[in-house]
């Protein structure tokens, strides 16, 4: 899919694949990559939409691809839709050919980038610890 997207890409896998498999020189495996660091450096991630990933998207900037697959993941990557950040690739239609469109779509769409954009800055923003005090006292009456 990345190769007919003519991309590039970075592959997250357990570090015995990442160190044996033979992937084309657009293909980076690795073992391990603080998502904090890379995706803001990235035109797209795509990802199984587990709500720290998704988190971390939002929190970079990036427009995102959610492939999920079990649990919770269908919950955020309807989260990822429903915000305007990102597409869903369901699983009926999990081939190298969607997926490539899908990429180049999802990389293409500046209303995505956009709107990640945005929620990148009212993350940013917010004082989280502050407000998560403020609340218990409330709670407390403290």
């Amino acid at each position: 899919a990345v190769e007919q997207a003519a991309m590039r890409a970075i592959v997250l896998l357990d570090e015995r694949t990442a160190r044996s498999v033979h992937l084309p020189p657009s293909i980076h495996a690795v073992s391990n990559a603080p998502h904090d660091w890379l995706f803001p450096r990235v035109s797209v991630t795509m990802h199984h939409a587990g709500a720290g990933t998704v988190a971390a998207a939002l929190r970079a900037g990036a427009p995102m691809l959610a492939a999920p697959i079990a649990v919770d993941q269908f919950f955020w990557s309807r989260r990822v839709e429903a915000l305007g950040v990102g597409r869903v690739l369901r699983r009926r239609s999990f081939s190298a050919r969607a997926v490539a469109e899908a990429l180049v779509e999802t990389a293409r769409d500046r209303r995505l980038r956009q709107r990640a954009g945005q929620i990148r800055q009212a993350l940013a923003a917010e004082d989280g610890a502050s407000r998560a005090v403020e609340l218990m006292r409330q709670a407390i009456n403290f």
